[in-house]
Parts: C-alpha cells; structure tokens; sequence
C-alpha cells in the first residue's frame, strides 16, 4: 500500500475582518491500508504491507485585521495504514507507522491583529496503524507512532480565546 504525505496548507491575515463558523487547516498524512493483491485472498499469497503517514505543516498567522472563526483546528497528524489480515493461515503484516508534522498558530512581532475564537485545536500527533491477524500463521505488530510539533507563537495583537488544545501524541498501533 502507499504512503500518505501531508502537504502544506496555511492561512495568512494581514488585514480586514474575517468571521466565520468553523475553519480546519488540515494536511493530515494518511497511509493506505493493506489489502489482498487480488481483493480476495488466495491461499500462498503473501499480505499488502501497510503505508506511513506522515503529518505536513498546517499554519494559521494573524498579523493584522481582525479574524474570528467560531472553532479553529490546525491539523497536521500522520496516521499508519492498518496491515493486512491473513485468514488461511499465512503471516499478516504491520501497521504503518505515522508520523506528526508541524501545526502552529503565529501571531507576527509588531502586528495589530485580533484573533477571537471560542475553542483553537493545535494538532500534529502521530499514530501508528493496527496489525493484522492471522488464523494460523503469524499477527502483525502494530506501527510506530510518533509526534510532531504542535506551537503557538503568539507575539504581538489581541486575542480573546476559548480552551486551547495542542497535541503532538505519538501513539503506537495496536498489535495483535
């Protein structure tokens, strides 16, 4: 299976009034899961192996204006493929390992911006994917997990915020 790599998503305000229900800056990694080549699995065949994921960066910078989303979530995780299951008997493959970017909330040195939001979800946790099972030969261990860089930089401006949560949890797959 493939592996999943997060890009670079952000967002800038430097001026203006901005309003808004809910925004999610999102570049989340996502491996793919393993599966039988023929969809179907065939005795003597061997299992897909699991993808990484791997968390981008997920950027919000208030330098001037002023910006109110309702909810605000920077979300740069990175989160394994699940390994494949082998129901007759033959090994049953790892997780993916996933791993965090980097999400940031930046406030630049000098700017004049106001940010106000009821609740700001700073993300970046990596989580491994679960192992797959075999009826009669070899379980696979579950991914690697590891965190990112979850940050806020809040220089200069006006902020009137809610509950601020920053993640970057690396969480290993369950194996079996």
């Amino acid at each position: 299976s493939a592996s999943g790599f997060g890009g670079n998503a952000s967002v800038g305000v430097t001026g203006g009034t901005s309003t808004m229900g809910f925004l999610t800056v999102q570049a989340s990694g996502i491996g793919g899961g393993g599966s039988p080549a023929s969809g179907v699995e065939v005795p003597g065949e061997f299992a897909a192996l699991a993808g990484n994921g791997t968390g981008g960066s997920a950027v919000a910078s208030i330098g001037g204006g002023s910006f109110a989303p309702a909810s605000l979530e920077l979300d740069a995780t990175g989160t394994g493929g699940t390994g494949t299951d082998h129901v007759s008997g033959g090994t049953a493959t790892d997780g993916g390992s996933g791993t965090g970017g980097t999400a940031q909330l930046i406030s630049t040195s000098g700017g004049t911006g106001q940010l106000t939001s009821s609740n700001v979800l700073i993300l970046a946790g990596g989580a491994g994917g679960a192992g797959g099972t075999s009826s009669g030969g070899s379980n696979g261990n579950g991914g690697d997990g590891a965190g990112g860089a979850a940050s806020t930089n809040l220089a200069d401006g006006a902020f009137t915020l809610g509950p601020v949560i920053l993640g970057a949890d690396g969480d290993g797959g369950n194996g079996v």
